[in-house]
């Protein structure tokens, strides 16, 4: 998911900038259509899933050490700034331009849409990297080739 967030940042609505705001609108209109798909589905749910059960599987048993606490920081740090973001955030913002009609409606969404992403990317990117920091971390105390997320 942080490519996908990541990509819409920093390509996608930098192209859209790049139209006439009614052409952009309507692409953006599209694009938001074309996401409502059971693959993507699969990402975007399953993400906050695995997460959740990260959360259980290291926080709840005692004694995971860091490794669990830091895999566990980067499930929740997922959950609140990628997942929760996009339902609080964006999904309203592309809720109202779903029925947008005119260059203003586009250039009042088009801010804070971009801003709520900027979150979802960071967040999602420092995610995965305190997931495999955490998993890293709780190798090195394993004997070689064991897990310990058992």
């Amino acid at each position: 998911m942080a490519g996908f967030f990541w990509s819409f940042s920093v390509v996608v609505m930098d192209g859209l900038r790049l139209l006439p705001p009614l052409e952009a609108m309507r692409a953006m209109q599209a694009i938001n259509a074309a996401v409502r798909n059971a693959l993507f589905g699969l990402g975007f749910f399953g993400t906050p899933i695995l997460c959740l059960l990260v959360l259980l599987a290291l926080v709840l048993p005692a004694g995971r050490g860091v490794g669990g606490l830091v895999a566990a920081s980067g499930a929740a740090l997922y959950i609140a700034l990628a997942f929760v973001v996009t339902f609080a955030r964006n999904i309203p913002l592309n809720e109202a331009l779903a029925t947008a009609t005119s260059a203003e409606q586009w250039n009042a969404f088009l801010a804070p849409w971009v801003l709520w992403n900027h979150v979802r990317t960071v967040g999602s990117l420092a995610a995965a990297c305190l997931l495999a920091l955490g998993y890293g971390l709780d190798q090195r105390g394993s004997p070689a080739g064991a897990t310990t997320w058992s």
